[in-house]
């Protein structure tokens, strides 16, 4: 794993880390190349990016709520005796 360049995601500052992978045989070999922004604040991944030989890639974007949800817990019955 490699650091990049910080950057900036929105308004969110991100670091910013490489990866390459080698896969197959001396014959057919390939490599997958992976990128991940993770936001400064809390650690939390903004955005992934695979990229497949042949040039396609595939990107996820990660969300979070401004605040965490408020789950009720529903109470356990009594344990029988």
């Amino acid at each position: 794993v490699e650091p990049l360049a910080d950057e900036t995601l929105g308004d969110a500052p991100a670091h910013v880390y490489f990866a390459a992978w080698g896969f197959g045989s001396a014959e057919h070999r390939y490599q997958l190349e992976s990128r991940v922004w993770i936001r400064v604040s809390d650690g939390l991944p903004l955005r992934s990016e695979l990229s497949f030989p042949g040039g396609t890639s595939l990107r996820t974007e990660y969300e979070y709520p401004d605040a965490a949800p408020d789950i009720s817990v529903p109470q356990c019955a009594a344990p029988r005796s």
